[in-house]
């Protein structure tokens, strides 16, 4: 409409658009349909939580997803455990000390975390979850993690860690697993 820095009057700023279709918007919070009641086994070792065509293994000790059968394959080659570190970016390059001796706690925060309680529950006729508590970092961090397995196989996972008012940023909140090699190509 008029002069600007960037442009002068009657400046096209874009031309031939068009509408992109849209999923209809979520509604975040709102619980899934009910599907089938999970199944749930016990051992000292693990729970194993199962439906007609699943079965996910939570090992107690470890705190860890280990295992996720669907229709009698393995789609877990190494279990699911927290991770807190980051690979070193190039930006990183000149504080290349920071991150190794201030943030290099988090390194191995998650593989070395300490279990002190793993206990299964029913939320809901058709899930069945799996609340896992211990510490990292020598009992500097208080962590949780959850594992909400649904009847229909699906799995949600949260982490929750509480740490102490003068512990170091913690580079990255994450999960890591792994999947056999012979799932390179996934959509």
């Amino acid at each position: 409409a008029s002069d600007t820095a960037w442009a002068e009057r009657g400046h096209s700023v874009a031309a031939a658009q068009f509408a992109i279709p849209a999923p209809p918007a979520s509604h975040e919070g709102d619980p899934p349909p009910p599907g089938p009641a999970p199944s749930l086994a016990t051992s000292d070792a693990a729970y194993v939580i199962s439906g007609p065509a699943f079965a996910v293994r939570i090992d107690r000790e470890q705190g860890a997803l280990s295992s996720f059968i669907h229709e009698e394959r393995e789609l877990l080659a190494r279990p699911l455990v927290p991770n807190l570190w980051r690979a070193q970016t190039d930006n990183d390059s000149g504080s290349a000390d920071l991150m190794l001796k201030e943030l290099g706690l988090w390194r191995m925060a998650g593989p070395e975390r300490v279990v002190t309680s793993t206990v299964a529950t029913q939320p809901a006729p058709d899930a069945i979850r799996v609340t896992v508590r211990g510490t990292m970092v020598d009992g500097h961090v208080d962590w949780t993690q959850t594992y909400t397995v649904r009847g229909s196989g699906a799995v949600e996972v949260g982490m929750r860690i509480i740490t102490e008012t003068d512990m170091p940023e913690i580079p990255r909140v994450g999960l890591q697993l792994g999947v056999p090699a012979s799932m390179d190509t996934m959509t």
